[in-house]
Parts: C-alpha cells; structure tokens; sequence
C-alpha cells in the first residue's frame, strides 16, 4: 500500500468517525481499517494514543465499537435484519461467531421483536452459557395448554377458525376450520368466531396481527406474549374490547411433550359481543383490562 492510498484511505476513515459516530457498524468497521493499516502511525506512536488524542475515546470503547462491528458483518451473512446499536452487538459478540446469529434469532422469536434490546439478549446469552438455553426451534409447532382452548370455546361457544395450526393442534382446538403452514394462512379467507395464537418469530407475528384486524370477524382470542413495546402489540390492543395480563408465564408444549423456557408472560385479547363471560372464563389466569378507545 503506497503513502498516497494510505493517507487517502485514512481521511475517508476519519470522515466517517467524524459524523459524530455516525453508526456503531460504520465506525467500528473504520477503526478496524486505522488500526490493521497501522495509518495512526504517522502521527502517532499506538493506536491506544490515537484513540485518546485524536477522538477522546479510551482503547476500550474503540474496541467495544470494532467487536461489534465484527459481530454484525459475521450475521449480515446469515440474517436479514441487524441490530441497529452498539449494544446489541456488543452482548451477542460473548458467544462465539458460529452462534451469534442462533441467539439473535432466539431472541427475536422470544420478545416478538425485530430489534430485541440489548438486555434481552443479554438474558439469553446467560442462559446459553449457564446451560438453560433453549432453541426455540421455527421448524416445531409450540401447543397451548387445553385448559386454555376450553376457556376460549366456552367464551365464543365454538371455534370457527384457527389460522396459524397444525393437524396435531386440532386433536385439542377442534376447530371448525383450520390453516397450517402448508396451505398458509396469511393467504387464505378469515372468518368467524378466531382463535388465535401466531408464530412468535419476527416478522410473522407482525403479518398474522395485521391480517386479523383486517378482517372481518365475528369476535376473536388471541394469545400472544406480553410485547408492549412492539408496533403489532399496540395495533391488537386498538382492535380489541379486553386484554388479560397472565400472572406467571404460560407452559407451550411441543410434539414431544417438551416444554418451552419462555422468558416473558403473555396477554390474551379479546374481541366480541360476550366481555362478561371472557371476564368470568379469564380471570382466572390474570388481571382484565378494559381497552378504551
């Protein structure tokens, strides 16, 4: 590499960090460049002594911002949506590259969030490490406990439509119809009294909801987890009568009778002429709110 192109190449990589720390990603991918090429050195001894003189940051953080950045060019590899901060980055980059993208991806699955914060994935990192880690696999359908579909069928009187199942999950829901993943349910008709529990995972959670609330139903109950911050979860709440906040977190089951490490409780939505008798039915596994529009 001649002079010329090395100065060239460190003034476009102190432009970018000049931006203000424009991105995590961006910055942290420039000091990378500044320390490999050793261009620091022409004006200054280490690259620790360029960090502190030329930016005012400690070697520590600058590190901090190229772990990160190397974290998400490893998962730009493997998953379509990337963390948006440093601190994301930072928690996924304590397991190793090969792993990175297993816990992001649990961890959006587990918060129905596209961009989990940095301390969920921190929660699930440490489970991972101390052994708890627990994949929740998109390949396995995760069941509700039958004392659940009981509650929902007594409160709409039957099940007319469960959009997002499977042939084993219809032994317990019975509903009248049902769509699973082989003939799509966010492709087919809505109708009737719905039972809903969607795909946890990011973005199907997003599409069932929207589907739902675009349709035109004779009531519904829905069970999803507990996402108050999420766009979907806040759209469900405008289109519904009453929610129910669990006390304690539900136990999903899959076909081997495993049971799912969830890591947050779950809401149940209820839209339909019978309030009093989803009050009467639900209140049993949480508080009930009244939704005022």
């Amino acid at each position: 590499m001649t002079n010329e192109i090395t100065i060239k190449t460190l003034i476009e990589n102190e432009s970018i960090i000049e931006k203000g720390l424009n991105t995590f990603y961006d910055v942290g991918n420039a000091l990378i460049s500044i320390r490999d090429n050793k261009q620091y050195k022409e004006e200054y001894d280490t690259f620790e002594c360029y960090c502190i003189e030329r930016w005012g940051i400690k070697k520590a953080y600058a590190y901090r911002l190229m772990t990160a950045s190397e974290t998400t060019d490893n998962l730009s590899t493997i998953v379509d949506v990337l963390p948006e901060n440093e601190g994301q980055a930072q928690q996924l980059s304590k397991v190793p590259p090969e792993e990175q993208a297993e816990v992001w991806t649990q961890t959006q699955d587990e918060t129905g969030k596209e961009q989990p914060t940095a301390a969920e994935i921190k929660e699930v990192v440490e489970r991972k490490q101390d052994g708890s880690f627990h994949i929740s696999n998109k390949e396995n359908d995760w069941y509700t406990p039958v004392e659940i579909i009981d509650s929902a069928r007594k409160v709409m009187g039957s099940i007319t439509l469960d959009p997002a199942s499977s042939n084993m999950a219809q032994e317990v829901v019975c509903a009248e119809h049902y769509y699973t993943k082989e003939n799509d349910g966010l492709e087919q008709d809505w109708f009737g009294s719905v039972w809903l529990n969607p795909p946890y995972s990011m973005p199907e959670i997003g599409l069932f909801i929207n589907k739902l609330v675009n349709s035109s139903l004779d009531g519904s109950i829905v069970l999803t987890n507990n996402s108050s911050d999420t766009r979907w979860f806040h759209l469900l709440l405008e289109h519904s009568n009453l929610v129910c906040f669990t006390k304690g977190r539900i136990s999903f089951t899959n076909p081997s009778m495993e049971t799912m490490a969830t890591r947050q409780g779950q809401a149940f939505f209820y839209s339909g002429e019978n309030k009093d008798s989803f009050i009467q039915e639900f209140r049993k596994y949480g508080e009930i709110l009244e939704v005022v529009s």
